[in-house]
């Protein structure tokens, strides 16, 4: 294997087997296993799968969106730095890697009382970001929320739409996701049951890792996301000669982005002879009932469904505070891709021509503000 990938532990130095390197993420298990932080499930093998079944309805990718086509606009194009990364630090997640337990604690009366007080201010503020790491049991009334359906009639196929969702049966969802779907519809929708996920203790015999052999990092010590990241911001105003400078620049924000969600949400089909089909459980939406497929799947070795769900949902959450502010503002957005947006601008405060505008120009015809 390359020497960039080389993880160092004192004076003793391992190397991931190049044939067992599928992809970034990979080297991120790697460093996470030399530091010495075990799997969730492994470590607490005993982790409700009723509350994991919940998490994985709860879960849902990137938002990505066109608002609009086929007009040109001009655009100022933005995006977050390292999205996963940072929605990990300010959830405080790097915790729930390293704990000794993972408890899911019903917070249901003290999360309403929070919720009643919280301010669209308050969501730009570091410190309510610890309140989102939970999921919420919900009766959603026009609300706006992440949805599987069939969206297409020549297709069986489900896709995921953000859109307004009305519904009968209780869902899961992510707290991140309940705040947005506030800040963008301004209703706060009514709670059953809200779960918080609490790390309890911490691992034993963590060690200092080198990533790179270059960038030290303790993971009993600090956060290793914010590290990562703050280290990648000071690399890249080193005085290392340019050629490592990008090498090391590139190597920290590909390490970052793979570990910090990724291998939260791993599953990977069971090899089954052709035509054989493996007897499962199934946990989900309400009560567990066993399956017979023909694609039976294993967790990945650092699967943890709660961590995927509030890690995807706070990049919504992102994108719903920046689209509030770009709204407030008298403005609108062409299209969002998971950590950025493609907001309507100009050198100067103009109407533009658009079909389906809230504004209208003089003659009549629908128009949007840049």
């Amino acid at each position: 294997i390359s020497p960039e990938y080389r993880v160092e532990r004192d004076a003793d130095a391992q190397t991931l087997p190049e044939t067992r390197a599928y992809s970034p993420a990979s080297i991120g298990k790697a460093y996470l296993r030399l530091s010495g932080i075990q799997p969730r499930l492994t470590k607490q093998p005993d982790f409700p799968p009723e509350v994991l079944g919940f998490a994985m309805t709860a879960f849902f990718g990137g938002r990505a969106e066109t608002r609009i086509r086929r007009v040109s606009v001009p655009v100022v194009y933005l995006d977050f730095l390292s999205m996963y990364a940072t929605v990990n630090s300010l959830m405080d997640l790097w915790d729930m890697l390293r704990c000794e337990r993972a408890e899911n604690v019903d917070d249901t009366q003290r999360f309403l009382e929070w919720f009643d007080r919280l301010t669209v201010d308050d969501c730009f503020r570091p410190e309510t970001w610890r309140e989102l790491t939970g999921i919420a049991h919900l009766e959603p009334s026009d609300c706006v929320l992440p949805l599987r359906a069939k969206y297409a009639a020549a297709t069986q196929s489900f896709e995921i739409g953000l859109n307004p969702v009305t519904s009968k049966i209780a869902l899961w969802y992510s707290i991140a996701d309940v705040v947005a779907s506030w800040l963008l519809t301004g209703r706060k929708p009514r709670l059953i049951r809200v779960l918080k996920f609490v790390p309890i203790g911490r691992q034993p015999d963590l060690h200092a890792v080198a990533l790179r052999g270059s960038v030290a990092i303790d993971p009993a010590k600090k956060d290793f996301f914010r590290s990562v990241i703050e280290e990648r911001q000071r690399v890249k105003r080193s005085e290392l000669p340019e050629v490592e400078r990008q090498s090391l620049g590139d190597f920290l924000k590909v390490l970052a982005n793979s570990t910090a969600y990724g291998i939260n949400a791993e599953m990977n089909p069971n090899n089954v002879p052709p035509g054989d089909n493996g007897n499962v459980t199934v946990y989900g939406l309400e009560a567990p009932f066993e399956a017979n497929v023909s694609a039976p799947e294993r967790p990945g070795a650092y699967f943890f469904a709660p961590a995927a769900a509030c890690i995807t949902a706070g990049a919504r959450l992102m994108l719903a505070l920046l689209e509030r502010a770009v709204s407030d503002a008298g403005g609108t957005y062409a299209f969002t891709d998971t950590d950025s947006m493609a907001i309507v601008a100009s050198q100067n405060v103009e109407l533009l021509p658009c079909e389906g505008g809230a504004e209208q120009l003089s003659d009549g015809t629908a128009c949007i503000r840049a």
